[in-house]
């Protein structure tokens, strides 16, 4: 897991250099499902607060390329994000596992 640092730069004036990270998820996450590794972000809210337009821009930058994103405000949202990923994954494998028997036995 890394934290992206989203917040500008101090400067001796007082004020913040923008970061080159404006709208980039908080955190990205790899989450592992059978040593398939997937990337995950991480959008952290506190409850009652939403996206800005550049946070927003960038979840539909990583939906777009079927990414996933996720705002979330607890751990127990986070545990909830890694089973979501994991029985995705899941799905996916024994789909392929079912088209790779039914291809080996032509029925496919």
């Amino acid at each position: 897991m890394f934290r992206i640092n989203v917040i500008g730069t101090p400067m001796k004036n007082g004020r913040f250099r923008p970061s080159t990270n404006v709208g980039m998820a908080d955190i990205h996450m790899s989450v592992m499902t059978e040593g398939i590794s997937i990337g995950v972000w991480l959008e952290v809210k506190r409850k009652g607060k939403g996206q800005s337009k550049t946070q927003k821009a960038f979840e539909r930058k990583v939906k777009e390329q079927n990414g996933w994103y996720f705002i979330v405000r607890s751990i127990e949202d986070v545990q909830e994000v890694v089973r979501i990923i994991r029985d995705d994954t899941w799905k996916k494998i024994k789909k392929l596992q079912k088209e790779l028997n039914e291809y080996e036995t032509g029925q496919g």
